[in-house]
């Protein structure tokens, strides 16, 4: 029995001491792993840029990210390609530390030269000026408004994307206020960047509100007839507009508000309806001018001696009105011998009527002339004793007969 007991014993220990040491295996092994694995994220990639070092990071993506993005930036401030990796050197250390890409983009750009971190303002992107201080850049900036609007503005902005921001840029980047002030003039053509500047503003005025015309209608008056029954006046109206304007130049104008100061008054205009026209002959004629008969048709008696005469005389002062006395067509109009100054009218039925002795001739050849139409001013060219006017009618154009066959005599003007 002392033998079998032994026996389990040692069994026992052989299997304890199997036991711990697959413990110690597994214990090891454990270690070993989770050496490796802190050991991999306590590895950084330190990083120095023409041996001043500029920072680390955690993992190669970091790295290159940083490194292609403060190359773009340097290539765009400088205006050239500018590989800021040839600068650059990477050497592995075991560190918590990890900057991140954006910081060490910016650590790299400190130490490219050319290359400057100011407050500067940017157009669309790209800088164009610095100043010392965001405060400064921004003054520049409303400045560039205030001179440019009026005392009604409601607003104003650029059309460009313009900001303030601190940043890189390039170290000759100009810091003369001036010269900033130049290149951002709004509207200005001389300049790569001038601004668009785009003012909304109230505005006040006068408008005329134009009259409008009726029409009214009158069958004793023929179609190509008219008369003004009512002279129309214009109102007016005091404005508001909202007016908007690119670089001071007017765009656009909206009317949003009035008030009437003097109402419109319309025109009335009486148009005629009777068939044919003004200048038709009526069939009849009247009196040419006003005056009294100075000598008639036919034989006279004269201080020159006798003569046939082939009209009518009319006697008034130089520049008594005369009249056609029947509508018709001008078929001479000028200088003619002993006549003086002379108007032709034929009529429709082809009698021709004369107007001699003229001062002033208001017509011309060719033209229609209605019944009654002032053509002319009385005078004493030609051959004359005085001031009158010479009124002869020709039947068909022919031989002159007595005028006073065709002219009511009640109707003598001046009579």
């Amino acid at each position: 029995m002392a033998k079998d007991t032994g026996r389990r014993r040692g069994a026992s220990r052989r299997s304890t001491r199997k036991t711990l040491t697959l413990l110690m295996v597994t214990a090891v092994t454990a270690l070993f792993s989770w050496w490796n694995i802190a050991r991999d994220s306590l590895i950084c990639y330190a990083v120095s840029y023409e041996g001043e070092s500029v920072g680390q990071v955690a993992t190669r993506w970091e790295l290159m990210e940083a490194v292609e993005e403060a190359d773009a930036l340097a290539g765009e401030l400088l205006g050239e390609d500018h590989p800021v990796a040839r600068g650059v050197a990477v050497t592995t250390s075991i560190s918590r530390r990890d900057d991140g890409p954006e910081a060490l983009t910016a650590n790299l750009l400190y130490n490219v030269e050319g290359i400057e971190k100011r407050w500067a303002i940017l157009v669309d992107g790209e800088p164009v000026g610095t100043l010392g201080s965001e405060e400064e850049l921004r003054s520049l900036i409303y400045s560039l408004i205030s001179e440019r609007i009026g005392p009604g503005a409601v607003s104003a902005e650029f059309e460009e994307d313009v900001r303030v921001e601190y940043t890189f840029v390039p170290a000759d980047l100009t810091s003369d206020p001036e010269e900033i002030a130049r290149l951002l003039s709004p509207g200005s053509t001389e300049s790569p960047v001038s601004l668009t500047l785009v003012t909304r503003e109230r505005e006040e005025g006068e408008e005329t509100i134009p009259h409008v015309t009726t029409y009214e209608y009158d069958d004793e008056l023929f179609e190509d007839e008219e008369r003004v029954e009512r002279e129309g006046s214009d109102g007016e109206r005091k404005c508001l507009y909202t007016v908007l304007r690119r670089n001071g130049e007017e765009i656009s104008r909206e009317l949003t508000s009035w008030e009437v100061t003097e109402e419109p008054v319309s025109e009335v205009i009486v148009k005629g309806t009777r068939e044919g026209s003004r200048t038709d002959s009526q069939g009849y004629f009247i009196w040419p001018t006003n005056g009294i008969i100075s000598s008639y048709f036919g034989y006279r008696s004269t201080s020159v001696g006798n003569s046939n005469h082939k009209g009518l005389d009319i006697a008034n002062s130089v520049g008594t009105n005369v009249y056609a006395a029947d509508g018709g067509v001008v078929t001479f109009a000028g200088w003619s011998g002993a006549y003086g100054n002379i108007v032709k009218l034929t009529h429709d039925d082809g009698t021709v009527t004369y107007y001699g002795h003229l001062s002033s001739i208001l017509t011309s050849e060719g033209e229609r002339v209605a019944q009654g139409q002032l053509i002319a001013l009385m005078g004493r060219t030609g051959n004359v004793s005085g001031p009158h006017l010479h009124f002869e009618v020709r039947p068909s154009g022919g031989s002159p007969v007595d005028p006073l066959g065709y002219l009511e005599l009640s109707e003598l003007r001046g009579k």
